[in-house]
């Protein structure tokens, strides 16, 4: 189908425009207004109960929530652990761990990533020992970009437990293939 203008065929050739955009975006924490924005127009509505227990932990100080704002709608995120929990590898002592990296596919390879796991880095050295963990999806190779920094060796394979309430109030136990990384800080 061709698209017809004051008679004449649109075409995109002749019509194209390129506009180069530049977009500040701010790492902070999340609100509680972010929460809905945060299942970024219904992909992760599935993980709403997850969001608001994760936002209740970072209200007691147990977890950080950060995002990447851009406009006021966080485009990128990145959780923090300050507890060890099933994640702690290396012997008694708590470990944080940063999980739940994302990005909109719009804002990716462009540092944000990278930018978001600095800072949830930067979180983490003042509430935690020098030492945290990472898992990152498998089977998602461009996330891993970020998680590939210099200085962040893959450390094995592992299994990350998760259990996922479904919008109609079912809980599903899943184990999601992931990578366990370590980097000390």
């Amino acid at each position: 189908m061709q698209l017809r203008r004051n008679g004449r065929a649109w075409t995109d050739i002749e019509n194209a425009q390129e506009i180069e955009l530049r977009v500040r975006a701010t790492i902070r924490l999340a609100t509680e207004a972010d929460l809905p924005k945060l299942e970024w127009y219904g992909q992760f509505a599935h993980f709403r109960r997850l969001y608001r227990q994760t936002f209740a932990q970072q209200v007691e100080g147990r977890r950080l929530m950060l995002v990447a704002d851009v406009n006021g709608f966080p485009v990128g995120q990145i959780f923090v652990s300050l507890e060890g929990g099933f994640l702690n590898l290396y012997g008694s002592e708590p470990q944080g761990y940063l999980y739940a990296l994302r990005v909109m596919e719009p804002f990716q390879r462009k540092g944000l990533g990278t930018t978001l796991v600095h800072a949830a880095e930067a979180e983490l050295r003042t509430h935690r020992p020098p030492q945290r963990d990472h898992c990152g999806r498998e089977g998602q190779p461009r996330r891993g970009t970020a998680l590939r920094a210099p200085g962040l060796p893959r450390l094995r394979r592992g299994r990350w437990p998760l259990a996922v309430r479904r919008s109609r109030g079912r809980t599903r136990f899943v184990e999601e293939p992931c990578w366990l990384m370590e980097k000390m800080l």
